[in-house]
Parts: C-alpha cells; sequence; structure tokens
C-alpha cells in the first residue's frame, strides 16, 4: 500500500502553532539561554554556542521553546568534528532514492534533555513542508523519521546541529538494564501487597484450622513468585561478581535472600507458619529491585545525552573513485586512493595535499595554530580540514598503517553496575556476609544448648538472617548514588561510569589538557581596538574576509568586528593563498588578511591593502571562563595539578602562568604516547585525567580516572567516567567534593546499620523477634537510612552549598 502524501505532522502532544518570541526574565548572572553563571553580570552569556542559539531561536520564532523546557537548560558547547560525522547522511540519502513512499530513518540524538527539546525538533521538522512525520523518545535519546525521497535531510540535521542536536546513525541499544527491573518492581510490589494481606490475618489472630494453613500455603507460593522474579536478579549478579573475583553489595543480599527465603520454607514444610518471614523477604526484595533501578536509571540517562561510539566500523570518509564521490568505511583506504575531505572533517591516513589549504590538529597533537599546507605537502593523520572548500589528497599509507588506528583502539570506560567492583562496597560485603552466617550459627546453637527444639532454633537462625539483611545499603546506597548524581548533572558533570564516584576518594592529582581544555579552543583579540580603529568601510572588507574562513585566528576577529559592520557580500570574490592568506580583490584595491610577511613582536595577523599594512593583530588563547580561578580552588584543596599539552613551550607556559601552574609541571610538545607515559609516571592511583582531543586517548585509558569536556567527540566521551556539559570547569571540584560526602554519608548509614543490628540481634537471640516485629523494624530502619541519606546528599545538602 502506498504511503498517503500529506504535510509533515508532528507526534507531539503539545499542539503546533505558529510561535511569537517573547522575553525571557533572566536574573543578572546567569545566561539568556541555559541559566548558568556568565563569567560577568555584564555578559548575558555564558558562551558563544548559548548566544547563538538563544539569537536563533529569537530570530526564528522559536521562543516556545522556553516555556516547554523544565528546569535550568544546557550549555551549547562548540561542537567539533570528528572522523567522517556527517557521512551518515550521504548513507541515509542514498537508501532513500531507491525507496517509494514513506520509509523509516532511525536515528540517534545527542543533546535531548526536557519536552522543549521535543517541541523544538518537531517544529523543525514540520517547517520542512514535506510529507511524514517524526518521533522523538527523550529517555532514549533517540529519534525516528518517516519520510520519503526528496526530503532535505542534510539540512535538517544541520539545522537541528544550529540548536546543539547533533543526529547520527541508530547505535543505542533499543531497552536499557532499568527496563528489565521495571516489570520485576511491579510484580513484586503487586506480590508483596497481597503477601500482606495474608500476613495481617496471621498477625491479628488466625490460628488453627484449614484457612490459616491455605493463607500459609498461599504466602509460601507467593514468596516462590517474588524470588523468582526479583530475588534471582541478585543471586545472579552475585554469582557474576564470584566468578569474576569480585565482592559487591549484591553477595550479601543474595545470601540473606537465599538462607531466608529457604528458613522461612522450611519452617513452613514443619508446620510452623509463625516462624516464616515471606511476608518481609518479599518486601526486602522490592526494596532492593527499587534501589537497583535507581542506580541505574541515572547513569542510563547521563548516557543516552550523547551519540553513542560505533569504534573503529562506525568510521567513514569520501573517497574519489573514476571521477564520482563514495562514501566508504576508513578500513577500505588503501595507498594511493583519492580522498575528499570536506572542511572541518579529518584526515584518516597519511596523505599528500593536491591544492593548497590549512588543518589543524589541536585534537590530535593539541596544537592550537593550524597549518598551512601547499601542494605535495605531507598532511599527518588526524588533520581536520580548517578551510572553506573540499580539499583532495593522495593517500600515503593504508588505514591499518594510520597512527589513528592505535589512537581509536582505546577501550571504553565500564558502565553498569557490577561491571567493576567498589573497594568499599566490597570491603562491607566480605565482613558483612561472614558475620551474619556466624551470628546465626550462633543463635541456632544457643538456643539448641539451652535445650529449644531444633525447629525452634532454626526459627532464631531464620530471624537474624532475615533481620540482619542489608536493607540499609541495598536501598538507601543507591538513593544517595542517585541524589549525588542527579545534583552533579543539574552542575554540568555527567558522570557515566558506575565506578568512578569511588575512584574520585583517592585523587590526589589533576592533570589537564591545554587546547580545549583549559582553553576554550578559541582564540581572542589582544586588543579589540585594533578592530574598531578603522573605517566602516574596511571593517566591511575585514568581515567577509574573516568570515570566509573557519581558521581560529580569523574567527577570532570575525567577533571582534562590531555588528553594524558585519555585512556579508555574497558577491565578494575571496581567494585563499597557501602560507599567505586571504585575498579580496575589489575595482579598487586587493585585501589580504593572513601572517604577516615581517611579523613583529606583537602581532600575528595583519590585515593589509595593497601590500599596506591597515591593522595589525595579536591573538590570544581563550582560557575557559573560571579556569584559573578553579584551577586555583583545586590547588587550594590540597591537589597537585599539571598541564600537558601537544602545543608548543611558549603558549603552554603563557596559559600555565595564567593559572599558576608551576612549570616544572608543565611538559610541552607531548606526543600522545609521551602523555600517556607521563600518567604511567606519576599516577599511583590517585591520578585524574582530563582532556578533550584524540591524543588524550593513551592518557585518558592509563590514568585511574577520568574526564572530558568534549561531549561531542563520542570516542572521547564514551572512554572517560564523566563528561562536562557546562561553559567551565567548575563541575569537576564539585564532583571531587561530593565524592567525598557520598562516602561520608554512606559511612554514617553504616554506623546506623550497625547499631540496628546489635538491638536486633539481642532481640533474635532472646527468642523475641516475630516476624510481626520484623515486619515493622526493617522498613523503619529503612526509613532511617534514606533519612539520613537525604537530608546530607539532596537539593539543600550540605554538599550543594559551596
Amino acid at each position: 500500500m502506498e504511503a498517503s502524501r500529506e504535510p509533515a505532522r508532528s507526534s507531539l502532544a503539545v499542539p503546533l502553532q505558529p510561535t511569537v518570541a517573547r522575553a525571557k526574565q533572566v536574573a543578572p548572572g546567569r545566561c539568556a539561554h541555559c541559566d548558568s553563571p556568565t563569567p560577568s553580570t555584564a555578559d548575558p552569556y555564558c558562551c558563544t554556542g548559548c548566544r547563538h542559539v538563544h539569537e536563533l531561536l529569537q530570530g526564528q520564532g522559536l521562543a516556545r521553546y522556553y516555556e516547554l523546557r523544565s528546569g535550568r537548560g544546557v550549555p551549547v558547547l562548540d561542537r567539533a568534528r570528528s572522523l567522517g560525522e556527517d557521512a551518515w547522511v550521504e548513507l541515509e540519502l542514498a537508501k532513500l532514492d531507491t525507496s517509494r513512499g514513506l520509509r523509516a530513518v532511525p536515528l540517534d540524538v545527542e543533546g535531548l534533555h526536557c519536552t522543549g527539546c521535543v517541541w523544538l525538533i518537531q517544529e523543525v521538522f514540520q517547517r520542512q513542508a514535506c510529507p511524514g512525520n517524526v518521533t522523538v523518545n527523550p529517555a532514549l535519546g533517540t529519534l525516528e523519521l518517516s519520510i520519503e525521497p526528496g526530503f532535505p535531510l542534510k539540512a535538517f540535521a544541520d539545522q537541528l546541529a544550529a540548536f546543539g542536536y547533533r543526529l547520527g546513525p541508530r547505535r543505542k541499544a533499543g531497552e536499557r538494564a532499568s527496563d528489565d527491573l521495571v516489570w520485576r518492581i511491579g510484580v513484586c510490589v503487586a506480590i508483596a501487597m497481597n503477601a500482606m494481606i495474608f500476613a495481617i490475618a496471621r498477625y491479628a489472630g488466625l490460628e488453627g484450622g484449614s484457612l490459616e494453613h491455605v493463607f500459609m500455603w498461599l504466602e509460601l507460593g507467593l514468596a516462590v513468585v517474588a524470588f523468582m522474579v526479583g530475588g534471582v536478579v541478585f543471586v545472579r549478579a552475585a554469582w557474576r561478581g564470584l566468578a569474576k573475583r569480585m565482592v559487591h553489595l549484591d553477595l550479601p543480599i543474595a545470601v540473606g535472600l537465599v538462607l531466608g527465603y529457604a528458613g522461612s520454607f522450611a519452617a513452613v514444610l514443619a508446620g510452623k507458619g509463625k516462624g516464616s518471614f515471606f511476608d518481609t523477604l518479599i518486601v526486602f526484595t522490592t526494596l532492593m529491585l527499587v534501589g537497583r533501578f535507581l542506580r541505574e536509571r541515572v547513569l542510563e540517562k547521563n548516557r543516552s545525552q550523547l551519540l553513542e561510539d560505533a569504534g573503529i566500523e562506525g568510521l567513514f570518509c569520501r573517497r574519489i573513485e573514476e571521477g564520482e564521490v563514495h562514501v566508504v568505511p576508513v578500513t577500505s583506504i588503501a595507498a594511493g586512493d583519492r580522498l575528499l575531505v570536506a572542511p572541518g572533517d579529518v584526515v584518516p591516513v597519511s596523505a599528500l595535499a593536491s591544492e593548497a589549504g590549512s588543518f589543524s590538529f589541536d585534537w590530535v597533537t593539541g596544537e592550537s595554530e593550524a597549518r598551512q599546507v601547499g601542494p605535495g605537502d605531507r598532511i599527518d593523520a588526524g588533520g581536520a580540514n580548517a578551510g572553506q572548500v573540499a580539499l583532495q589528497l593522495t593517500a600515503e599509507e593504508p588505514f591499518s598503517d594510520s597512527r589513528l588506528l592505535s589512537l581509536l583502539r582505546a577501550p571504553r570506560a565500564a558502565h553498569r553496575y557490577g561491571d567493576s567492583a567498589s573497594p568499599f562496597e566490597a570491603r562491607v560485603a566480605t565482613l558483612w556476609v561472614p558475620a551474619v552466617l556466624a551470628a546465626a550459627a550462633a543463635g541456632f546453637g544457643l538456643h539448641l544448648a539451652l535445650g529449644a527444639a531444633a525447629q525452634d532454633a532454626l526459627t532464631v537462625a531464620v530471624a537474624v538472617l532475615v533481620v540482619t539483611c542489608p536493607c540499609a545499603f541495598g536501598i538507601a546506597t543507591p538513593i544517595a548514588n542517585e541524589l549525588v548524581l542527579g545534583g552533579l548533572r543539574k552542575r554540568g558533570l555527567l558522570i557515566r561510569s558506575a565506578s568512578f564516584l569511588e575512584r574520585a576518594l583517592s585523587v590526589r592529582r589533576v592533570v589537564f589538557d591545554k587546547t580545549g581544555t583549559l582553553t576554550s579552543g578559541q582564540l581572542r583579540l589582544a586588543d579589540a581596538g585594533a578592530v574598531s580603529g578603522l573605517p566602516a568601510e574596511e571593517r566591511e572588507v575585514l568581515y567577509n574576509l574573516a568570515a570566509r574562513s573557519s581558521h581560529p585566528k580569523a574567527a577570532a576577529i570575525k567577533a571582534a568586528i562590531p555588528a553594524e559592520s558585519r555585512r556579508f557580500d555574497a558577491g565578494a570574490t575571496v581567494v585563499e593563498v597557501a602560507g599567505v592568506g586571504l585575498e579580496l580583490v575589489t575595482p579598487q584595491a586587493v585585501y589580504r588578511l593572513g601572517a604577516p610577511t615581517e611579523r613583529g613582536p606583537d602581532a600575528d595577523v595583519t590585515f593589509e591593502r595593497d601590500a599596506r599594512v591597515l591593522a595589525s593583530f595579536k591573538t590570544l588563547e581563550e582560557l575557559r571562563p573560571d579556569a584559573a580561578s578553579e584551577v586555583r580552588a583545586l590547588t587550594a584543596d590540597g591537589l597537585e595539578i599539571w598541564m600537558a599539552t601537544g602545543d608548543s613551550e611558549p603558549r603552554a607556559r603563557a596559559v600555565a602562568a595564567s593559572c599558576d601552574i608551576p612549570e616544572a609541571r608543565v611538559p610541552a610538545a607531548q606526543s600522545p604516547e609521551q602523555k600517556a607515559a607521563l600518567i604511567h609516571q606519576v599516577d599511583r592511583g590517585d591520578t585524574l585525567m582530563i582532556g578533550d582531543g584524540v591524543n588524550d586517548g593513551p592518557a585518558v585509558q592509563a590514568a585511574h580516572c577520568s574526564g572530558t569536556p568534549a561531549a561531542g567527540r563520542a570516542f572521547l566521551a564514551s572512554r572517560a567516567d564523566f563528561y562536562l556539559l557546562s561553559s567551565g570547569l567548575g563541575p569537576v571540584r564539585t564532583g571531587l567534593s561530593a565524592a567525598h560526602a557520598l562516602r561520608r554519608t554512606l559511612r554514617r548509614n553504616l554506623g546506623w546499620a550497625a547499631l540496628y543490628n546489635v538491638g536486633a540481634l539481642g532481640l533474635a537471640y532472646a527468642g523475641l523477634m516475630t516476624p510481626l516485629l520484623c515486619a515493622v523494624l526493617m522498613p523503619l530502619s529503612s526509613l532511617v537510612s534514606i533519612a539520613l541519606v537525604t537530608s546530607a546528599l539532596g537539593s539543600k545538602g550540605p554538599v550543594w552549598r559551596s
């Protein structure tokens, strides 16, 4: 059946209607787009990305986004392209051309976080005025297009990228670990309610007769189902951990459940229904599932914010074959292949240039300046086309020999709970299990020695096992983790690795990359007056030169040009001359913007007319807004700060001096291998590495723990323990402080659990721990544990006040 042709429609429940830009009330010192702190109260934006998106939303009548957005937004960080980032568009368009009618195109989305995001994406889709529809799933970070051949997929993707949403091929799993827990929780909750009905009848005095036996066996049947649905989750996890020689809190939970269910089952078989604790055990199983769900949910939400990294197999490039351009996997590149590298795309192998151009190596070597190349010049693997036009290259080597291959093969970080052992939890579980077993055995032996029947002694032992189940840790610990992960998320630090907060406790040293980490990756003019002092006509010429280059220095000049002089002349002829810069020819003169022919001590760019210098500019690296203050604060906290960079020594020293980092801890001109060697040299299980480029991959892999501000580069973000969604570095210090606050809270919780268990053991040994008393004490213990956690780590807790 042929799909009906109709205007593009949205599956969002919010009615789509023309939007009117509304004035948005913003507090002084807060970003007008994302509500994050700004560098100064005079600047209404925290970064250039937020400025661009806010102006775009207002200008295109999409200000309703702010009404639909829930809570604070997320800074729109600059997204540097990586290898073959947009090749998927060409592949999908090729598939569309061979299809008829509507075709489903499943995609992943980076940057989804609220209802406003969903509305904005669907509004952009509707404005394409093409048949079809789009369905957005913010929980998974995915969308599905239903479109026909001719749909402007490239334009749609580019428009969303301008708002901070990056599209990519579907790689995210359709099911999450927490999805499996949801139905298990539902079943166990239903079972728990029914089991309590039967138990209450016994607690209320129902004794003897067939009805008590019926209730007792019904309760046993429900308990078996609860164990098979919920308890098996912890038994399997504990077994997998032991098989890997890892011990975590699943072990005491599993031991308590197995022995508690077994003891209660034995009591029922012996006709001692009053010795069964099934109702308490079922409630305990349910609470443990809820705790596991909370633990998984935040990590999954953080991971869904980014595109998944498909590894080497998911990287593509453009190869020229018989005069046609084909998108091919980088693994198929051979020596002698002719490649076409679009602006912003990365050269996958060492190659020779067929024409003049400029290439940036900041994400591979850390160099902050682009290199100019001419025909026949060699371009190292990893260089990104920094020009405005696509360039042809000839591959010198196959991809199997490329330097990028070893950098891209770094393993991903462990993400799920149980993928790595927590030393703190391992110590607790290692002590808890034998202590509880010994206590149960002692209770059993003590009552036998005092002349009690074996069944009565077994009831005491089961009571000990049930009442000492680690309920306080099984529910309170996941809640504590969620509060910390959620609090950090609101402050721009998103944790992907389940064990990071544990490893962060031992951090005594932080090693920063320079370009793109301590600095914004952008340049600024040392003196903006050099631009404003030019006549209006020459400022317009300068703008038309700078606007046609993606070189960081040109971008710095463009940003300094006043708004009234930003008049783009589409008919202007601008050419890029290798080693010289940009030239604009008019009937009156020849203007040039580029490196000075006679470089002075304070200028690295000149603007000339007919070889006469009109203005000289000195560019400086732009630090992140809070980089200097945060580095000083980390130093004041007693941390040892290093900066390792692939950039030149003078530039490295200049940035280090502005952050008060000692020169002895600033190794410059470092290769990726040398960075990794530095980490191996200084790391004693106490080093945090923070970098943003593929050249930082080996060091990230070698460090005790790691993070990245490059959320838009799936390769590094998928291998780091956390990534930043903020224009500054403040969340790093907050994350380290929160890790210590979490540990203090868990220790306090452990103290409460120990106190509770001492009292519970006394009651059990005295033979006073009845199923009814146990059913009261265990939830009460859990509530106290949760109260201790929320008072310390909740949104108003002391950890978030600094």
